[in-house]
């Protein structure tokens, strides 16, 4: 059992509050969890997350109560423990500014057949409601894993969902997906395959109202658009928020394009002028509304291929192909599929701290054509028994097609040093320098060094650290200094 609460209080101010570096948020946050073993085989969990949140920016208040509850239990049965069954309860209910309520119920099992066959049973509903716009979904997966020897295993898993959007429709998805993966051994080193297929089918009927999606997730990728997953999206009721909630800024982390009836979200990784702000790989989630179709049907086919030679010096040789083949059919708007043809190729050598890549990529696209060149290495090494050191450096070109045509050349470096002082403290510093040309953006340049000193004794940790940063982005200049202390006990 554990209780926790924490507060927390950001601001940042120019000369005043119409500033548009101006930036303030308050959290309250109250956390209770418990854990119960019934038996070695049968586990409980029951988590509730209370949160309280308001974030101010010009022009914008937002103020948000989220109260989560999450039940979780899982049971290990049959001779040796061999199956599992897995089952899930979470309600979310959110007031204030944006205001939801979401409650989802899982039950996933597995059973293990003989030592190579095991088949996997999923069945998920989910029931959510805003103002007057409600749905419903349940859905169902069922699928085998096969391993043969140890070189091959094989997934084949099929799937149907229903959701009911009310006034608004139906929508009805079903489908299958394959997936190969092959590992030998050879005389020159490891090969290593896998392919995988998918073919969805979805039928949307009924009225022409809106429908809602909350809690999309996608992650940040640097200057590739992120896709979102409906068509017909009402771009104003776009909110793009983190896992705790906080908002990001259109225009200052974000911008919206659409392309024949589909949205795109570039995100911009390198820090903006008001927090929070994106890093690459960072996950993140989008709410939004869309236009309901009275009729349209979409049949997509999927396929994946990549192979790798590594070889015993260190070297590897590889080779990815990604298709998309789609044919979308509509009463109400004539929407251009979403087809791909992309190929990789790359070389990469690692020995000891040593790592070097070469890659090129290109994507023959309907909607977002590209072609990629990478370099990149980074090395790391130790400079005494508690301390290390690593360099990096990648420089990236990137060429995008119509009807988006821009080219952009990316040069990243990086270094840091970390000592352990004693058992109980440790140092570390780090810079990292960014230089983004891009022809529609203009040149993004900028630095930002961070360094910290923490400390642990048992339970309890401590972090004092500054970061500076310097940055010009789009003719801003952004100069920041932010010091925090951190401290965290543990019962």
């Amino acid at each position: 059992m554990s209780f926790q609460y924490s507060s927390s209080e950001t601001s940042q101010d120019g000369f005043n509050h119409f500033a548009s570096d101006f930036f303030a948020r308050e959290d309250q946050r109250l956390r209770y969890s418990v854990d119960h073993d019934f038996s070695k085989l049968s586990h409980f969990h029951f988590d509730f997350d209370r949160t309280e949140a308001r974030q101010e920016t010009v022009g914008a208040v937002v103020n948000t109560d989220t109260d989560a509850y999450t039940l979780s239990h899982n049971y290990m049965f049959g001779e040796g423990a061999k199956h599992r069954l897995d089952s899930l309860f979470n309600y979310i209910n959110q007031s204030g500014s944006f205001e939801f309520q979401n409650l989802r119920l899982q039950e996933r099992l597995k059973l293990q057949h003989t030592p190579s066959l095991l088949s996997k049973y999923d069945v998920q509903y989910s029931k959510l409601e805003r103002d007057m716009l409600d749905s419903q979904q349940i859905r169902g997966q069922a699928g085998i894993e096969h391993r043969l020897f140890e070189s091959l295993v094989t997934n084949a898993d099929a799937f149907v969902s229903k959701t009911d959007l009310g006034p608004d429709g139906n929508l009805m998805q079903y489908g299958g997906i394959l997936g190969l993966n092959y590992r030998k051994m050879n005389p020159w080193g490891t090969l290593l395959s896998n392919y995988s297929a998918s073919i969805t089918r979805s039928d949307q009927t009924g009225g022409s109202g809106k429908g809602m999606v909350v809690g999309e997730a996608h992650v940040a990728t640097d200057l590739v658009p992120v896709e979102l997953g409906r068509t017909n999206i009402d771009v104003s009721t776009i909110r793009v928020r983190t896992a705790g909630g906080e908002l990001f800024q259109e225009g200052d982390d974000y911008t919206v394009s659409q392309n024949s009836g589909r949205v795109f979200l570039n995100t911009v990784v390198i820090g903006g002028v008001v927090p929070p702000n994106f890093s690459e790989g960072q996950e993140f989630f989008v709410d939004y509304e869309f236009f309901v179709e009275p009729e349209r049907r979409e049949d997509t086919l999927r396929q994946g291929f990549s192979i790798r030679e590594r070889f015993k010096n260190g070297i590897s040789i590889f080779y990815g192909l990604r298709t998309q083949d789609q044919t979308v059919t509509s009463t109400v708007a004539d929407i251009m599929p979403d087809e791909y043809l992309a190929h990789t190729f790359g070389i990469d050598y690692t020995h000891k701290g040593l790592f070097l890549l070469a890659e090129y990529s290109m994507e023959d696209s309907t909607l977002i054509p590209l072609t990629s060149k990478k370099l990149e290495g980074r090395y790391r090494w130790l400079i005494g028994p508690a301390t290390t050191a690593s360099l990096g450096l990648t420089n990236q070109w990137l060429d995008f097609g119509e009807p988006d045509a821009r080219e952009v050349e990316l040069l990243e470096a990086s270094a840091e040093v970390f000592s352990r002082l004693t058992d109980k403290y440790s140092v570390s510093s780090s810079v990292d320098y960014r230089n983004e040309d891009d022809t529609r953006f203009g040149l993004t340049e900028g630095f930002q060094i961070d360094n910290k000193l923490e400390y642990h004794y048992r339970q309890f940790s401590a972090t004092i650290g500054a970061e500076l940063s310097f940055l010009e982005r789009r003719d801003d200049e952004i100069d920041g200094i932010f010091v925090y202390v951190k401290a965290q006990r543990r019962f």
